[in-house]
């Protein structure tokens, strides 16, 4: 072989420099090995819990964005959270409404229109991949197996069997003597020594406050029911979510205290109220219809909320809960139609908290029934007459 065709020596220290590349390289692919057969070694209820918790945790660490940029970044989380996290449509507003400052109204359109864009199928469980499987293809709809007959259920309940608050006062375990006591009451029977209670004073982007059970029934022997007084009045009143929270959300900056369902720390509580049935008919619903019944407020508009007491295990159990009672009672989904429940069973649901006045209408927010030993029958199952 002639000279001009032998290759040149590899100088000493290119070859260290290509060694220590490969070696570099091959550290790589061994580390990726080792975390894809971690990943692996995974269940797919893991993954989608690892998906969960990151995507909440980078929702929580992402950095406030700029007056231009504050849509954008509410699209990009609508569907992250919806699709990853696992958030109902009325957490992910909430949420989004915390941190970007959108308006309520805005909010619920984007939410709406990207979570339902993307509800026709799971994700795969591969942390942010855009893909889609339909294999795993679920519809998200909930509907039931058995369409019975719409049931007229505004003319189910005749003058003789209808019941009113003073029928509700009767049959409460708990007297219910002065509307001062109220907001003591509610949480004195309705959460547990240690607990960790969060209070809404006012409507969309006012942050919770959270304290314990004893520290509020403290709060509350001297205090009225806290409200903010500088937002619109169509915004004051005050809120409670009805399930205890966990410590973790006092790490957050008290003007920052947000609750979502990552916060919840026991799913005690479903919340059934409508907006679109009667006072009356509410009524009739709640006393002929609800089992569990532990506690009913008038919102002060439009609305009873009553709390329905499940005692889920887990979030699992909770969901599985909600699902069986959307079929059973809720608009357009059970036989109730129109006049049927609102869809408000999420763990972080909050009602009306009495005590307080509701801004829209200046009527109290107050209890009408109260107990600590919630039944499985309802409160009335035969003619009341």
């Amino acid at each position: 072989m002639s000279n001009s065709k032998r290759k040149a020596p590899v100088e000493a220290g290119a070859l260290k420099r290509r060694r220590s590349v490969y070696g570099r390289l091959e550290n790589q692919k061994l580390a990726r090995k080792k975390d894809g057969d971690q990943y692996k070694s995974l269940t797919p209820q893991d993954r989608i819990a690892n998906n969960k918790e990151r995507t909440l945790r980078e929702f929580q660490e992402a950095p406030a964005v700029g007056e231009g940029q504050r849509h954008s970044g509410a699209k990009d989380w609508a569907y992250k959270l919806h699709v990853y996290a696992h958030q109902d449509i009325y957490e992910i507003e909430q949420m989004l409404i915390g941190k970007y400052g959108l308006p309520e109204s805005e909010v619920r359109g984007l939410v709406k229109y990207y979570t339902n864009k993307y509800d026709q199928y799971h994700p795969v469980d591969d942390g942010y991949s855009l893909r889609r499987s339909r294999s795993w293809a679920k519809p998200r709809t909930i509907e039931s197996e058995v369409k019975p007959p719409p049931l007229d259920i505004a003319g189910h309940f005749s003058d003789s069997v209808s019941v009113g608050e003073p029928d509700f006062f009767e049959k409460s375990g708990i007297k219910l003597e002065d509307p001062k006591n109220d907001p003591a009451l509610i949480i004195a029977y309705c959460f547990e020594p240690g607990d960790l209670v969060a209070i809404k004073p006012g409507k969309k982007k006012t942050p919770s406050i959270v304290k314990s059970r004893e520290d509020w029934l403290t709060d509350f022997e001297d205090n009225p029911v806290p409200q903010a007084t500088d937002i619109p009045k169509s915004e004051q009143g005050a809120w409670i979510y009805i399930n205890p929270v966990t410590e973790n959300i006092l790490n957050l900056a008290p003007g920052f205290r947000h609750v979502s369902a990552e916060y919840i720390a026991k799913h005690r509580y479903c919340l059934v109220e409508s907006d679109d049935a009667g006072l009356q008919l509410q009524l009739n619903m709640a006393g002929y219809l609800l089992s569990y019944l532990q506690a009913v407020i008038f919102s002060g508009g439009k609305s009873y909320h009553c709390w329905v007491r499940v005692d889920a295990e887990n979030e699992k159990e909770y969901n599985d809960v909600a699902q069986q009672l959307k079929k059973l009672i809720c608009k357009d989904i059970s036989r109730f139609g129109k006049f049927g429940y609102d869809k408000t069973f999420y763990s972080s649901a909050h009602s009306r908290m009495c005590g307080a006045v509701n801004g829209k209408t200046g009527n109290d927010q107050r209890l009408v029934f109260l107990t600590n030993v919630p039944s499985a029958d309802p409160l009335w199952r035969k003619e009341k007459a």
